[in-house]
């Protein structure tokens, strides 16, 4: 029991890393044409939330939004290892619609992170896992 506790501290981001993650995901989705509004929290276990509106609803722009939100995701990945899984909520301003899951194994099954987020294939293989894991409200 206590070699769990030392592995899930040793493993924990500290709360100033939990701050940097949280402040890059937030000023680098705001920067994006396709997201209105964001905002990011990393919780107790390492998992990033993250709260997107896009400025639309079109396949174009929802496509672009995921886009950021994975490569935002995997640029953080690729910094803080420790990072957990991935949840994005989704809607429009003042209720969410839904929910979609990324999970590190997703990224972290690479060569040690020699995933290509700049690789399409690799990223529309993941944008429809996530895909398939959205919940409507």
């Amino acid at each position: 029991m206590a070699l769990l506790m030392l592995v899930s501290i040793a493993s924990a981001l500290s709360s100033s890393e939990k701050t940097v993650i949280e402040s890059i995901s937030v000023s680098t989705l705001q920067k994006q044409d396709c997201i209105m509004y964001s905002n990011a929290e990393v919780g107790w276990d390492n998992n990033l939330k993250l709260w997107v509106i896009p400025t639309g609803s079109d396949q174009t722009t929802l496509l672009q939004m995921m886009g950021a939100v994975m490569g935002v995701y995997t640029a953080i990945y690729n910094n803080y290892p420790n990072i957990g899984d991935l949840t994005v909520y989704t809607g429009k301003k003042g209720s969410e619609a839904g929910e979609m899951t990324c999970y590190k194994s997703w990224i972290s099954t690479k060569d040690h992170w020699n995933f290509d987020e700049s690789d399409t294939a690799d990223l529309m293989t993941i944008a429809m896992k996530m895909l398939g894991t959205f919940k409507q409200y």
